[in-house]
């Protein structure tokens, strides 16, 4: 009998030996894993972190930009009593809102809705303010409005402020 126990001791020959190696190869592997796992949330949450503010750049630009459309409206309406020239400014180009446009889905889905509606109205505002007073621009950068002719673009000029407050409304609910 103890003969096949010496004889199993053999055929283990260095296995204690081997075993440490074992564990510390084990311990290494489940050491990369974790550290793999580890990089990959920081790496995630970064990416979230860069998104919100990405998000927050987007939102207050935007907003800048609606609020000076709405100054225009408001510049034009304050002149609308009398018989005063306005001078409205074209502004067609909007820098910010088609410099971020791609970046639009960082939005919720009611923001980046009511913004392309507001965006959109305003650029066909100006081809409707033309049609309604029969003549082009005076230049490339605006045109003059006599404050007899405002009335007839008053209702214009209400829709469009109405889709830019609630755009703003949209954008700063958050």
């Amino acid at each position: 009998m103890w003969e096949w126990v010496w004889t199993c001791l053999e055929k283990l020959g260095d296995l204690p030996a081997r075993l440490d190696t074992y564990i510390v190869g084990l311990l290494g592997f489940l050491g990369v894993i974790w550290t793999l796992n580890h990089n990959a949330k920081l790496a995630h949450d970064t990416r979230e972190k860069e998104k919100a503010h990405r998000r927050e750049v987007i939102t207050s630009s935007l907003i800048t930009e609606l609020k000076i459309i709405i100054e225009q409206i408001d510049y034009c309406k304050t002149l609308s009593t009398g018989n005063v020239r306005c001078r409205f400014p074209i502004h067609r180009e909007n820098v910010i809102f088609e410099a971020l446009s791609e970046n639009l889905g960082l939005l919720s889905t009611t923001q980046a809705m009511s913004v392309m509606m507001s965006y959109s109205f305003h650029r066909e505002f100006y081809t409707r303010l033309f049609t309604i007073l029969a003549k082009k621009p005076d230049n490339r950068y605006f045109v003059m409005i006599e404050g007899d002719q405002l009335q007839p673009i008053d209702a214009l000029l209400n829709e469009l402020k109405t889709r830019v407050n609630t755009a703003l409304d949209n954008l700063q609910s958050g």
